[in-house]
């Protein structure tokens, strides 16, 4: 950067002297210094920072000017406003800009102001100094769309002085005037350079300057802008004129208007004829649309049939020729093909008019923003079909592309929501009604398509849906965009991608597949691969689909393993779980609605993070198939969302919850140092191997679907018996049916991929059979433990520990009624019951109450009331007598004979 010869210093000083106060600038840029200025406290980012506030009110003193600028390389900024003596800069954004500018003002106010302003060159424009007796402060004065082309600088705003160095190394220079002798102006010749500087915004000619022919042939509207100036029409309109063609709207103070080659624009946005144009900028005004707002409040057929009288000219009727062709053009609109009566001008939508005689009308201008149909779709979920239009809309440079369902776009809300998304600057003509404007953007959208697509992943007519693309009996299929052969997902789970290395095979994928196996004990890999494998074939075995869950401290690497299995499926690692158990129930249950036929793991379950209610609605919801139904404002069942995934889930925690729930779930504990660390980074690296497997596999199964069906319905069956026969030998087996299913169906999942595994040559006899005997024994070991698990969370058996806590820990005290010596009672202590030879007699009301008490204060609930704990005990077969319909029975215990449960005596032995 070339460095600055100038002496800074003095050259402040000299500022500083002529009235204006000064502060540095960071050298190259607009900035101001960091390091010179003052520091004051920042609340929001609780740290000090520079300010240059203190010099909006006072100039700088001697040994503050020394200190920024004697010796430093800090450029000189000049502070505008009161400080500087009412010191206003314009910026103008290109020396092109100024010459315009300065032509505009020529005709506005003397040569010789003009020539007594002090003007700098910048990087790229001017900037021109004068002061003002009430300085105004910073405005942008004209721009097109987001570019800036001219704007003040005053109170509350700096600009960089000589010698500083333009960003782009370019620096600024004095090239007229003295900064000595910076004029001050009267309001009046101030408003006029800010007023020429407005007149630089590119204006557009209003849309009531054209249209309504005469009898011979001429316009009405150019005959009248022919013999009326626009002068003459503001001045019979209140407006006061001032010089250089400059006006004040009626009731106003200052000039806000211009006229500049005949017409005149309007700044004020409380002036009658201010009317911005629909592609940015000002409409500009001639006389004859002027006086149309003005005298005929903007009502253009009644405004063109007053200016043909004034005018003494008239149009005659339409011939009959013209009436046919009119009557063929609006008789014939419901033909296709036939054009509409709308088109597109000035970056808006306009509609073609003819009045009551037939003739042609000015045409209405509907928006000042535009709108197409690009698409009409049908997206499927699996189940139903929904229809709706992808539009774009355009307002100005804002462009916005939104989608609307088809019975939504013909209803109220859609002009408003199209409105809404292009932001304040669209507008509605009040004078043009919705449909119209609606049926205008169907009419406009000349490029429609229509497409298909499914917003869900899983089989559809034999082939199978991811979001790149499909698996069919033919092989892989690649998609993108629009495409109906893929799956189009929600952002959070496009991870549901096949993407294999191209220079890989499938024996480089089995040797991964089989690192995968032993990533962990058999014990845990059986059941979470299995589940992995279950997804695409569990609709074939019509039975509920289990979860299951790996649990174990932190450090185990239960997520990484888990999306180790996941990575089957798609770009998982290392770690991407599908989502967590922090989201809500209702939020799982949607994404799971879309991954039909593909499993989805849900990570970090911890106890003191997720309500057990949660777990059991999900849990229920997702074991049946089902969703909680809601009616909408008209009492009709609303679209449902059920988990279409095979769930797999992982926490430091297992998941609480009374049997039925428990039930639902395979509870798979995985131990810290268990995992194969040095498998997990081979497979963290190479993972994407895994997909031509699954590839292979959905092929296979697209291949042989219409025999497998029976085939896996009737192995289900059959497992599923054997391993019921199995667990109901487990005394008091809680829910064996639900439990022998869920094992069921991952034994079935892996039987079918090892068929494929066999058919493919990828394993030989002795690993299918090894394997298979492997996941026979730890399936089935699986089961046992959840059901002894089942069990043991039965609400019976948790109000039994609970009391047995109860009596050891001495809060609990029950009487025996032998006549043996009794230690006396503290007061403390709970009457929970008595005992005798004949078993236990247990209070009811007061051992259940101080049961649920307990659980409370362990900051949970105990979900069972004192009624279905005595018909939970009676299925148990606990209760030793019993009276109908309560299940209990009266015994005097202490004077008294309260209802009682009648337990075995051994029961708290």
């Amino acid at each position: 950067m070339r460095q600055n010869s100038f002496d800074t210093y003095e050259i402040a000083q000299g500022y500083t002297a002529a009235g204006l106060s000064v502060i540095p600038i960071l050298r190259g840029t607009k900035a101001p210094h960091p390091e010179l200025l003052p520091k004051e406290w920042d609340d929001e980012k609780q740290q000090p920072r520079a300010t240059w506030k203190p010099f909006q009110e006072r100039r700088a003193y001697p040994q503050e000017l020394k200190r920024w600028f004697s010796g430093t390389d800090a450029g000189i900024g000049i502070v505008g406003g009161a400080v500087s003596g009412g010191l206003v800069v314009i910026d103008l954004e290109s020396v092109a800009l100024a010459d315009q500018w300065r032509a505009i003002a020529a005709d506005l106010v003397s040569a010789d102001l003009l020539d007594r302003l002090p003007v700098v060159a910048t990087g790229k424009g001017k900037h021109v100094y004068f002061r003002m007796p009430d300085p105004i402060g910073n405005r942008k004065l004209a721009k097109v769309g987001k570019t800036i082309l001219a704007e003040t600088r005053g109170e509350g705003g700096y600009v960089l002085a000589p010698p500083s160095v333009h960003p782009t190394g370019a620096i600024y220079e004095w090239c007229a005037g003295d900064p000595d002798a910076i004029p001050m102006l009267t309001l009046a010749e101030a408003t006029a350079l800010i007023d020429a500087a407005r007149a630089l915004a590119p204006t557009t000619e209003h849309p009531n300057s054209q249209g309504a022919a005469t009898g011979d042939g001429r316009s009405v509207i150019d005959t009248f802008n022919q013999r009326r100036t626009i002068a003459e029409i503001l001045t019979a309109h209140g407006y006061q004129a001032e010089r250089g063609g400059r006006f004040i709207r009626p009731g106003g103070e200052r000039s806000s208007v211009v006229i500049h080659e005949g017409r005149s624009t309007h700044y004020n946005p409380t002036d009658t004829l201010y009317s911005e144009a629909p592609g940015g900028g000002l409409h500009s005004h001639s006389p004859f649309s002027a006086w149309c707002q003005l005298a005929h409040g903007g009502d253009l057929k009644t405004a063109v049939r007053a200016a043909a009288a004034e005018l003494g000219i008239s149009r005659p009727p339409p011939s009959p020729a013209a009436l046919l062709e009119q009557g063929r053009r609006w008789g014939g609109m419901e033909q296709e093909n036939t054009s509409w009566p709308y088109f597109l001008h000035e970056g808006g939508m306009w509609m073609e008019r003819t009045d009551r005689d037939g003739g042609p009308k000015a045409p209405l201008m509907m928006t000042n923003w535009t709108a197409q149909i690009v698409a009409e779709v049908a997206q499927h979920d699996g189940e139903n079909c929904t229809e709706f239009y992808r539009i774009t809309a355009r307002c100005g440079a804002k462009a916005r592309t939104l989608e609307m369902e088809c019975s939504e776009y013909e209803g109220e809300a859609a002009l408003g929501r199209i409105v809404a998304s292009l932001g304040a600057k669209a507008r509605v003509n009040p004078a043009a009604q919705s449909r119209y404007i609606l049926d205008a953007i169907k009419s406009l959208s000349t490029d429609l398509t229509e497409q298909v697509i499914h917003n869900h992943t899983g089989w559809v007519d034999g082939q199978f849906l991811l979001q790149n693309g499909a698996v069919s009996a033919a092989g892989w299929q690649g998609a993108a965009g629009d495409s109906p052969n893929r799956a189009h997902l929600p952002q959070r789970i496009e991870r549901y991608r096949l993407n294999p290395p191209s220079d890989a095979s499938m024996v480089d994928a089995m040797r991964l597949f089989d690192d995968l196996l032993q990533l962990a004990p058999s014990a845990v890999m059986v059941p979470l691969v299995g589940a992995v494998l279950l997804s695409p074939i569990l609709t074939q075995l019509e039975t509920a689909a289990p979860m299951v869950h790996v649990y174990g401290p932190t450090g185990c690497h239960k997520t990484s393993i888990s999306c180790a299995a996941l990575s089957l499926w798609g770009d998982f690692m290392p770690a991407h779980p599908t989502d967590t158990w922090t989201s809500t129930a209702n939020s799982i249950q949607q994404l799971g609605w879309h991954l039909k036929d593909v499993p989805m793991i849900l990570d970090d379950y911890k106890a003191a993070n997720v309500q057990p209610k949660h777990v059991t609605f999900l849990l229920q919801n997702y074991g049946d198939g089902m969703a909680r139904g809601r009616l909408d404002a008209n009492s009709n069942a609303r679209a449902v969302f059920p988990v279409r995934a095979v769930l797999i889930s992982s926490g430091e925690d297992q998941p609480e919850g009374e049997a039925s729930t428990l039930a639902r779930i395979l509870s798979v504990p995985l131990q810290r140092g268990s995992v194969d660390r040095d498998r997990l980074t081979t497979l963290q690296h190479e993972a994407r191997l895994l997909h031509h497997i699954t590839m292979g596999y959905l092929q296979w199964l697209a291949v042989h679907q219409a025999d497998l069906v029976e085939t896996n319905k009737e192995a289900f069956k059959q497992t599923r018996a054997a391993i019921l026969a199995t667990l109901e030998q487990t005394e008091h087996a809680t829910n064996a049916g639900r439990v022998a299913g869920n094992v069921a169906a991952l034994f079935v999942a892996w039987e079918m991929f090892t068929r494929f595994l066999k058919g493919g040559k990828l394993w030989s006899e002795t690993q299918i059979s090894s394997w298979i005997k492997t996941c026979k024994y730890e399936l089935l070991a699986l089961a046992k433990q959840q059901i002894q698990l089942t069990t043991n969370e039965r609400y019976s058996q948790l109000f039994l520990e609970s009391l047995r806590g109860l009596l050891a820990s001495g809060r609990g005290y029950i009487v025996n009624l032998e006549g043996e010596a009794q230690p006396e009672m503290a007061t403390s202590q709970i009457l929970l019951g008595a005992r005798d030879r004949q078993g236990v007699y247990l209070i009811c009301n007061v051992a259940y109450d101080e049961i649920a008490r307990l659980h409370r204060s362990a900051g949970r609930t105990f979900g069972a009331s004192q009624r279905a704990v005595s018909q939970l005990l009676d299925q148990d077969g606990l209760l030793c007598s019993k009276e109908a319909p309560s299940l209990c029975m009266h015994k005097r215990i202490n004077g008294t004979r309260p209802t009682c449960w009648h337990l075995p005596a051994d029961i708290f032995d």
